[in-house]
């Protein structure tokens, strides 16, 4: 029990009372944070039925039935105190921790999952913590196919067409269940080899670098561009070799990562990057949690993810937790940014007399209307495509996360698929043949 560590709410509070079981057993040791949230959440339950109920009212009981009622009304305020601590901790809000999905731990365990290689490019470590449906190849990216020169000729000769789909966690297949559900996977047929180039977390500065780099080894006949929401930064990343966009730790669980740019809020400039797992979570831990507050009251409510966020409330922080800043899709400079990256992919591809097409990606419970988007530079413009039918039901419902489930991911590429012209054996599949 003692290095026992669970990622879901439910588990998460039933272990907090097994490691208190056992540890009046005397059968096993248990973390002192466990043990300090246990007592302090026990406090918070007796000050909270006092409180309710009345310390007079309870001590002036002398029938048997009358204290049956306060009895089962302490139960009824147990109940409903562990449900909304359970509920929290579900929705991302761990005891303690002002920064959502960030929750403070005994000992950090990086769980890496990339890494930048000496151009910048972000590529998955073959040997880090991936789902076992993963599949990596030699060049660090999720895909069935080697990116190599021998491999893409051999994929011509069978009379394929190249299609390249660049991209972040949509495009990676995050959430797909199994994740080749994803629709840069499903678009691969006898006809068509679909290359997925997504990596989690990734932005428009890690679509150019990629292209720049494998457009002239592999001369796509088409490459397909998916955007999301967060690709309109409000400050133009460097590529940093060596350094990730996100670092993974038990500190981030369910998926969950710390970005490597320190905080604009706190001063720092885009391109400081904290060059490590430990000194990102040092920094999260000591400005974005109660646990080191001068104020014992914080330190108090810091054990108990509801007294946390009460505690926020009356006290609220003046800083945004925010460390990639995303201004939004009408914002003029973010949209210049995220243009120069996009007109950037387009020389490339004009110059290997590739096709480009620009997809966006709604987000969850959003119904965008194809837009056409136009940078402030004269004669030039771009387009970026957006389906307009997709609602909460095309969405995963699993903590913390807005990604496409597999209809969604199925819907999206019939869609690709349409506005393309590429043809698939797999277009005629129904919702039916995947996993909801």
């Amino acid at each position: 029990m003692c290095n026992a560590s669970f990622d879901t709410p439910l588990f998460d509070w039933i272990d907090l009372y097994l490691q208190c079981w056992y540890w009046l057993k005397n059968e096993v040791c248990i973390h002192s944070d466990f043990l300090i949230r246990a007592i302090i959440l026990s406090a918070a339950l007796v000050c909270i039925t006092i409180s309710l109920l009345g310390l007079h009212k309870l001590i002036q009981i002398q029938s048997l039935q009358k204290w049956k009622v306060r009895i089962s009304q302490f139960l009824f305020v147990y109940v409903a105190f562990s449900a909304a601590e359970v509920f929290l901790v579900w929705q991302g809000f761990y005891p303690g921790s002002l920064y959502r999905n960030f929750r403070i731990v005994e000992q950090l365990q990086n769980l890496p999952t990339q890494y930048s290689d000496e151009t910048g490019i972000v590529r998955y470590l073959r040997n880090g913590y991936h789902p076992a449906d993963f599949q990596i190849n030699l060049e660090g990216f999720r895909s069935q196919y080697e990116y190599d020169s021998a491999t893409i000729r051999q994929l011509k000769q069978e009379g394929k067409k190249i299609v390249m789909v660049v991209g972040d966690s949509y495009v990676a297949g995050h959430t797909a269940t199994p994740i080749t559900n994803c629709f840069s996977d499903l678009l691969d047929s006898d006809s068509v080899a679909s290359l997925n180039f997504g990596v989690v977390g990734t932005d428009p500065a890690q679509y150019e670098l990629v292209c720049r780099e494998y457009l002239p080894i592999i001369k796509p006949d088409i490459v397909l561009v998916c955007v999301y929401a967060n690709d309109f930064l409000t400050f133009k990343r460097r590529p940093s070799p060596g350094t990730p966009i996100m670092y993974r730790t038990n500190a981030s669980p369910n998926g969950g990562m710390i970005f490597s740019q320190k905080p604009f809020c706190f001063g720092y400039q885009p391109n400081d990057l904290f060059k490590s797992a430990e000194e990102a979570y040092r920094f999260y831990e000591r400005h974005y949690t109660l646990r080191n507050s001068e104020q014992i009251l914080a330190v108090f409510c810091s054990y108990s993810s509801l007294l946390t966020v009460i505690y926020n409330f009356i006290h609220p922080k003046k800083f945004s937790s925010r460390s990639v800043e995303v201004a939004g899709r009408k914002d003029a400079r973010a949209k210049q940014i995220l243009y120069s990256h996009l007109k950037e992919i387009q020389t490339i591809c004009i110059r290997n007399n590739s096709r480009v097409l620009y997809f966006g990606i709604p987000a969850n419970g959003e119904i965008i209307r194809e837009e056409r988007y136009v940078p402030d530079v004269k004669d030039e413009s771009i387009t970026i495509q957006y389906p307009t039918d997709f609602d909460r039901s095309d969405y995963s419902n699993q903590q913390g996360d807005g990604h496409l489930n597999n209809k969604g991911h199925l819907k999206y590429m019939r869609y690709l698929l349409k506005k393309t012209g590429i043809i698939s054996q797999k277009n005629s599949f129904s919702t039916a043949d995947y996993r909801q």
